[in-house]
């Protein structure tokens, strides 16, 4: 079914491995790595297990 160009696209359930699945919002965060105080590298990752990010 068409929609107007002002309103936005209907979400549809997804079909993924054989199973009827529904839109999922993750959330993320920015973690960065220091060395010396000097920024290395910065990455996106969701904020679960952030301390064993750090140790592993």
């Amino acid at each position: 079914m068409p929609t107007a160009p002002d309103q936005p696209t209907p979400k549809r359930p997804v079909k993924r491995g054989g199973r009827l699945g529904h839109f999922a919002v993750v959330e993320e965060v920015a973690v960065w790595l220091e060395i010396n105080g000097s920024p290395a590298v910065t990455w996106m990752c969701t904020p679960d297990l952030l301390e064993e990010l750090a140790i592993g």
